[in-house]
């Protein structure tokens, strides 16, 4: 299957349909493709995170995946859908009631959420290109290249743990590294160092140290729409949907009105 590509009249949409909250049943949404690290079959790709929300010292040891799926939306196109949630499960497919920004998450949070994927999100679409390339126009999984995808799922789970890392942390500085204090932080079996959740957990360091003003440095370079899917009993979602860049919007706008001339005539 070929990545598909977000239409640019249906990311317009978007932004009034979402403007005030709207509900988005299961109908409504189709998964394309997903990206974890840390599954149960992975052999030595597992990751035990390590919370302790009360810092009483005491910690509950979780084992769980990380990553993020590709859904296609009806009224928001093709979105990156993480988890904010942690170790909450998701049953039988309900109602989200989604609506513009970050839910609860403070402005602190925010901001770094935002630093975080508006870099985060143009890598790993490198990264997917370069082995959507390299596979013959496929985004499937080949054991040829399973350095490259491994790669590619560890990319897409760093970027799930460093936004449960910004969510859940309750003390500065931000990492996931078990030697920090903090009431959050996750390992991988250390018998299998270059498998993918070792690489989650890696790249998950790297964009921590970043958005807190690493080499690079990052900020908020836009380009993405934030939505939070409040999900009920299930998980809470946050889905980013891409911007397009203002040529396109102007052409599918223009695109639009002609449509709507045509129909008066």
């Amino acid at each position: 299957m070929k990545r598909p590509l977000l239409p640019c009249a249906v990311a317009l949409f978007a932004l009034g349909l979402a403007a005030a909250g709207q509900s988005v049943p299961p109908g409504d949404r189709e998964q394309l493709n997903a990206f974890n690290a840390g599954l149960a079959d992975d052999i030595g790709g597992k990751i035990e995170f390590l919370t302790d929300p009360d810092l009483d010292g005491n910690f509950e040891s979780t084992l769980q995946s990380a990553g993020f799926r590709y859904q296609s939306i009806a009224g928001f196109g093709t979105v990156y859908d993480f988890c904010t949630d942690f170790f909450t499960g998701e049953g039988a497919p309900g109602i989200y009631q989604v609506s513009p920004g970050f839910g609860a998450a403070d402005s602190s949070q925010q901001a770094r959420i935002r630093a975080l994927f508006s870099n985060a999100l143009p890598g790993f679409d490198a990264k997917l290109q370069g082995y959507i390339d390299l596979n013959a126009g496929d985004w499937a999984y080949n054991p040829a290249y399973d350095q490259e995808f491994g790669d590619l799922v560890g990319y897409a789970g760093g970027m799930q743990v460093a936004l449960w890392e910004i969510i859940h942390e309750q003390v500065s500085p931000l990492g996931v590294e078990v030697a920090d204090s903090g009431s959050f932080e996750a390992a991988a079996d250390p018998a299998f160092p270059t498998s993918r959740a070792h690489l989650a957990l890696n790249y998950a360091n790297l964009f921590l140290d970043n958005i807190q003003g690493g080499s690079p440095a990052w900020s908020d370079e836009g380009g993405y729409d934030a939505f939070f899917a409040e999900g009920g009993a299930n998980q809470d979602r946050l889905w980013f949907v891409a911007v397009p860049e203002p040529s396109s919007a102007l052409l599918a706008l223009l695109g639009l009105a002609s449509l709507l001339r045509r129909r008066r005539a």
